[in-house]
């Protein structure tokens, strides 16, 4: 078995940065389409009152609907979105399916076999044939490839002081594993098994993040970001394709697609046009629909269709505000 120690990310602040400016908000629509008509008389128009979280999201080829948890806890609000004219609509019925996560996410492992061969497993997958020090009697998360021949394993810190480290293993590897090096200042991490790469990710569990790929032989391969202010807090990958993955940024409001394995990128997607309003936390959802739709809300209200291959938002929207409306002139 050969485990590699990851490097240390460096190049923490003390403090959150501040909230990214951001333009005054507008509903877009595709370019050759007109304008949506006016709701009809038996037909509410779409919008919500003090979003707080995305609920539900889905598409079909006609429409996209989506729901927001509120504030003031009151039942969670539908609007249904058409695609085509982007004309938004009241949907008073409740969703029927939870939403649907895309993106992979560590889970609890455990080891199987014995000395001095054993296999780190989870969610019925294993990588099989490994040399294994401590990890035996400890907790930890892993995250295995999907043709299970590699896993990064995380370790959580043993305090609230300490950092978290992380373990590759690799499939039928005889070798011992090498003493690991922790992330210094950042408490709070995971790694993910993207196509044979490990993506690291690394926080100070308070706002600022950090992000890297690294190959299984310990070495970096990139960070996420080349740019020394780049915050990765709260980023996640999601499976494209074959050998095409982003990572979802929310402090950066931005989606970045990547080539694997050379991790060359391609596209950086702006999410500005779907954020409501400037928080402290940004944050978004996406999933993948039953037609293979990709979609990304905001908490704020906003929800966006992307095309990876053009890598931008295809579509934009900005639901409503109910209380804007009673209110108006």
């Amino acid at each position: 078995m050969k485990l590699v120690a990851l490097l240390a990310l460096t190049g923490c602040s003390a403090a959150p940065p501040a909230p990214t400016p951001l333009p005054t908000p507008v509903a877009l629509a595709r370019p050759t389409m007109d304008a949506a008509p006016a709701p009809t008389a038996t037909e509410a128009p779409g919008c919500i009152t003090h979003p707080d979280a995305v609920s539900f999201l889905d598409a079909d080829t006609h429409d996209v609907r989506a729901c927001f948890a509120l504030r003031d806890k009151h039942p969670d609000q539908c609007v249904v979105i058409d695609r085509h004219t982007s004309r938004i609509a009241s949907d008073p019925s409740p969703p029927k399916d939870p939403l649907q996560i895309s993106h992979p996410t560590p889970i609890r492992g455990h080891v199987a076999g014995g000395n001095p061969r054993w296999s780190i497993c989870a969610n019925q997958k294993c990588v099989f044939g490994i040399r294994i020090h401590d990890v035996v009697d400890r907790e930890f998360t892993v995250s295995i490839s999907d043709d299970e021949g590699s896993a990064v394993v995380t370790f959580p810190p043993k305090a609230a002081t300490d950092d978290p480290h992380f373990e590759i293993f690799t499939k039928d590897d005889s070798a011992m594993p090498y003493a690991f090096a922790s992330v210094e200042g950042d408490h709070c991490g995971s790694g993910l098994m993207l196509d044979g790469t490990a993506f690291v990710a690394t926080s100070d569990c308070n706002g600022i993040g950090h992000a890297a790929f690294y190959a299984l032989d310990g070495t970096i391969i990139s960070p996420l970001s080349t740019r020394p202010d780049f915050n990765a807090y709260g980023a996640w990958p999601v499976r494209l394709g074959v050998e095409l993955w982003a990572v979802v940024t929310p402090a950066e409001y931005q989606i970045l697609i990547f080539d694997t394995p050379g991790l060359k990128r391609r596209d950086v997607v702006d999410l500005i046009p779907i954020q409501a309003e400037s928080t402290p936390t940004p944050s978004f959802v996406e999933t993948h629909a039953k037609d293979g739709t990709w979609l990304i809300a905001s908490p704020t209200g906003g929800v966006g269709i992307i095309d990876p291959f053009r890598g931008a938002l295809a579509n934009a929207w900005i639901i409503p505000r109910c209380e804007d409306a009673a209110t108006g002139p």
